[in-house]
């Protein structure tokens, strides 16, 4: 089947081998051959919030994305300094920036900017690539009066606050479809954001089967270790992970989890193909690119989509495409695990997912002793991932957590050495001692923070000195 011609119209059978042949892909042969005893690549993606300093003491502003001292405007400064860098879209409106080893920059629909870097050999590698450039980032935005903000949901500002700072069709599309079905589409497209870990399947099909499985069983407790986001227009939200709880809440057809005990029962590729399309099938079709992002006025899978048209429209291959980049689960399939349940973590600790995860999935001993220890969880995995937006409240939570913890650490200190680097295990043992070990999560040390503080609202100032803290806890 000739999947790389495009625009054609297509049928079921057509979208299980698209999934088989280009979303579901053992680890690449390049890889296996000048790395044969390496586990995976890793990629990194981080969204940050860029905010007005002159304004943080009052609103909290984000700086705008176009305009005037805009994002936009700051990184077309910044081009003459980095000329490898190559904006892709208009010159007025950027839809992204590829950088010059391959990573890129792009904007989220509420204005934040997200760093994504290119799949590196090893851990290590993607840690050096992001360090160099967010210190590029911040060594030109401080000196225009912008701070970057790495949290899970802005603290200050709503989603009307924010508006829609990325206006092509595709996000204004969104924006209706999200309004009509409910009101945690706004905030998710404008509030939140996450670190995103992305690893490879492996090299045989079992250990495809393996590794997604334990990622999605182990997305409750990532969300739960690591909650940073349990403040909303400057108070308290009564959660520990209001991201969690905007996404568990978005729209259950294209969030969550695909029918694991599938997966579980046959360990291959195929399950894990027939379980995640089953799931996509059955999520509801956003717009139709075709007649002019235009969306649908009631409830449509791309099933229905697929059989019985839209208006007299079939879907082509690029809609396919399309509906499976509006497609959120926990861990998203794209030729790799794309893991998504982690709130942006502040700098001290935004390397240690990716140290947990690698030292989990990427060790063949912790995968099995993980795979042990969650699988027997697959009918919970509902009822943990709701529980994990209080962080760790939830005693089952504590206590897997706390084992999954160990895992990672003796798992990570058997990969190769240039996954350690310059210290990478130190910062997983330091987030460690600090809050898993005792039942905690960043969020906490928040709202201790502002307890302390007797203020009703949280500050910039109580807030970054709780960064400044955790920074020294890590040097």
């Amino acid at each position: 089947m000739a999947l790389e011609k495009q625009n054609q119209t297509i049928d079921l059978q057509w979208c299980r081998s698209y999934l088989s042949d280009k979303i579901f892909k053992l680890r690449p042969e390049d890889y296996q051959k000048e790395h044969p005893i390496w586990p995976g690549m890793v990629g990194i993606e981080i969204e940050m919030m860029p905010l007005d300093e002159s304004l943080l003491s009052s609103t909290g502003a984000m700086i705008p994305l176009l305009g005037d001292g805009s994002l936009q405007s700051n990184l077309k400064n910044m081009l003459p300094e980095n000329r490898l860098w190559q904006p892709q879209g208009t010159e007025s409106v950027y839809s992204s920036i590829k950088l010059e080893d391959e990573d890129q920059l792009t904007f989220e629909p509420g204005g934040q900017l997200e760093y994504s870097s290119k799949p590196y050999p090893c851990l290590d590698d993607a840690c050096k690539r992001t360090a160099y450039l967010q210190k590029t980032l911040n060594s030109h935005f401080s000196k225009q009066g912008v701070r970057f903000l790495q949290m899970g949901s802005h603290p200050w500002q709503s989603a009307e606050d924010i508006g829609l700072q990325m206006t092509k069709p595709r996000y204004q599309a969104m924006n209706k479809y999200f309004t009509r079905i409910g009101p945690f589409g706004k905030r998710m497209m404008r509030e939140t954001c996450t670190i995103q870990v992305n690893l490879d399947f492996g090299g045989s099909e079992e250990k495809m089967a393996k590794r997604f499985l334990v990622a999605n069983l182990m997305a409750p407790v990532l969300t739960a270790m690591f909650a940073h986001s349990p403040v909303s227009e400057g108070r308290p939200n009564g959660f520990k992970s209001v991201r969690a709880h905007i996404w568990q809440n978005l729209d259950r057809g294209r969030t969550g989890f695909p029918k694991l005990s599938n997966i579980l029962e046959a360990m291959d590729q195929k399950s894990c193909v027939d379980s995640y399309l089953d799931m996509v099938l059955d999520a509801n079709v956003v717009f139709v690119e075709g007649q002019d992002f235009a969306v649908p006025e009631s409830d449509t899978s791309f099933r229905s989509w697929v059989k019985d048209g839209i208006d007299g429209v079939y879907p082509s291959e690029d809609d396919f495409v399309t509906h499976l980049s509006l497609h959120f689960p926990e861990v998203r399939a794209r030729g790799f695990m794309e893991i998504r349940s982690i709130d942006s973590q502040a700098p001290a600790w935004q390397l240690a997912p990716a140290c947990l995860l690698t030292g989990v999935l990427y060790n063949d001993d912790s995968l099995e002793q993980a795979f042990d220890l969650l699988v027997g969880q697959i009918g919970n995995i509902e009822e943990l991932w709701a529980a994990s937006t209080k962080g760790l409240e939830n005693l089952v939570l504590h206590d897997f957590a706390a084992k999954i913890m160990y895992l990672a650490l003796q798992g990570f200190s058997k990969l190769p050495s240039c996954y350690e680097g310059k210290g990478r295990r130190r910062v997983l043992e330091r987030f460690n001692e600090h809050f898993t070990s005792k039942g905690r999560c960043p969020a906490d040390d928040i709202l201790d923070a502002l307890e302390a503080s007797g203020e009703d609202q949280l500050s910039a100032e109580v807030l970054f000195k709780v960064q400044d803290k955790w920074l020294k806890l890590v040097s």
